[in-house]
């Protein structure tokens, strides 16, 4: 049996002039009661909340967020900071609920890190559509 065929339906892109930066990690604190809970970095957060708000704007009224996805990120920065798959795993985790329901559904990517440009980042996203071989 032939895997199923992946074509892309839709796509939409953006860019962000904003300095990029990369997904920190979250610090994990207890609060009374035992319980545990993990906090983002607040420029994290912000940096995904202007992504989040970004893709919201770009992307087609009609968008489904059912498929599967690709993302291609482009990262411009000013001088070398951050590690690449960072700032994809952000830009990615940001887009939920947006573009998908789940990371899970994005299946390809790629990101390329540009220095010396003016910061932000230019990302595309396709949905992909099935159909059997």
């Amino acid at each position: 049996m032939q895997p199923p065929e992946l074509f892309a339906a839709e796509r939409f892109t953006f860019s962000l002039n904003v300095t990029p930066v990369p997904c920190g990690r979250a610090r994990v604190v207890r609060q009374a009661g035992r319980r545990v809970r993990g906090i983002t970095p607040e420029r994290t957060a912000n940096f995904k909340h202007a992504v989040r708000l970004a893709a919201a704007a770009a992307k087609p009224d009609d968008w489904a967020l059912d498929g599967v996805f690709r993302v291609e990120l482009v990262v411009r920065r000013a001088r070398r900071a951050g590690d690449g798959d960072n700032f994809y795993k952000g830009v990615v985790d940001a887009m939920k609920r947006v573009a998908w329901m789940d990371d899970g559904q994005v299946l390809a990517g790629e990101w390329v890190l540009r220095d010396g440009m003016t910061p932000g980042i230019d990302v595309e996203v396709l949905r992909f559509r099935g159909r059997a071989a």
